[in-house]
């Protein structure tokens, strides 16, 4: 199926960090399963739960970028999937601006779910995410190079 016709989508995210960087990677796949891009971006220092909301307002800056109506975004962060969800508070000061930045972007796709999966299943995003980390980018054609 056409995904920019249909506009359904599977995303999976990450995040990734190191003492002087921080880095994200996103997948993105039609609805029969196939890939239609790959992006990460380099970051500056954040922490582990920073890296892992900006990896998702990435993917949701994407998912609109391509007209998605319906996205079901798989994460291997926990704390960000059950945030999103409303089964969790947000208490810090810090996670609740990134969280608002979700938010926001969140409301531009119609129809949006988030499934908690175990890093193994989550294994190209992070290696975009680790290869940011690094300083090297990578994207397919139609992914966001910039930034």
């Amino acid at each position: 199926m056409n995904p920019a016709k249909h506009g359904t989508f599977v995303m999976y995210a990450d995040g990734a960090i190191s003492p002087e960087r921080a880095g994200v990677g996103i997948v993105l796949c039609d609805e029969g399963g196939h890939v239609v891009l790959l992006a990460n971006r380099v970051l500056p220092r954040l922490t582990n739960n920073e890296a892992e909301y900006a990896a998702l307002i990435m993917a949701l800056e994407v998912a609109a970028q391509q007209n998605a109506q319906s996205v079901e975004l798989r994460l291997d962060s926990e704390v960000v999937v059950n945030q999103m969800a409303g089964r969790f508070a947000v208490n810090s000061a810090t996670l609740k601006a990134w969280h608002m930045q979700a938010c926001d972007r969140a409301r531009r796709i119609p129809h949006l779910t988030y499934t908690h999966i175990p890093r193994t299943r989550n294994g190209v995003a992070h290696a975009l995410a680790t290869e940011a980390v690094a300083g090297r980018r990578w994207c397919t054609k139609g992914a966001p190079c910039s930034g």
